[in-house]
């Protein structure tokens, strides 16, 4: 149910930076436009356990599904969906992040959030709407600023 929202957030997201998809096997092409501040955007799966490999990534997660039937024969539940922004613009020699640096992850990130904000896909039965916005400056080597958006799935 959450994956045809993530297919379409990740075709919003891929359109704006001019990058392509793979229509086989959903892997974003960056090589494409070399130009483009996102090199790739996936599903989240503990990226941050190995090195990633394409940076700056937007990773993407839905929350846990719980349905009320609003109307007869109508079931909508609550849905959590987090885009986590992640940039490696830390230098190892003292753990600085250069305002540069942090400029380009904050543009990728208010990209994020002027895409997302009060859109409505099809696979969702409502708006999404910004809840939450939060920077980790060095999360294992990373910088990554997490967005939560609000919206809900119908069935």
């Amino acid at each position: 149910m959450t994956f045809q929202l993530m297919k379409e957030i990740r075709a919003l997201i891929a359109d704006h930076y001019g990058l392509r998809i793979d229509p086989e096997s959903g892997t974003v092409v960056a090589e494409d436009n070399p130009e483009s501040p996102v090199r790739d955007i996936q599903i989240f799966n503990e990226q941050f356990a190995t090195n990633i490999v394409q940076v700056p990534v937007i990773l993407m997660a839905c929350g846990k599904l719980e349905f009320d039937e609003y109307t007869k024969g109508n079931w909508r539940s609550p849905l959590q969906v987090q885009l986590m922004v992640v940039s490696d613009k830390i230098s190892l020699s003292d753990g600085q992040s250069h305002d540069k640096d942090l400029e380009e992850h904050e543009s990728i990130v208010d990209d994020c959030v002027t895409l997302l904000h009060k859109h409505k896909f099809f696979s969702s039965s409502k708006l999404m709407i910004l809840q939450s916005s939060e920077t980790i400056y060095d999360h294992q080597g990373y910088m990554v600023t997490s967005l939560i958006f609000k919206t809900a799935i119908s069935i």
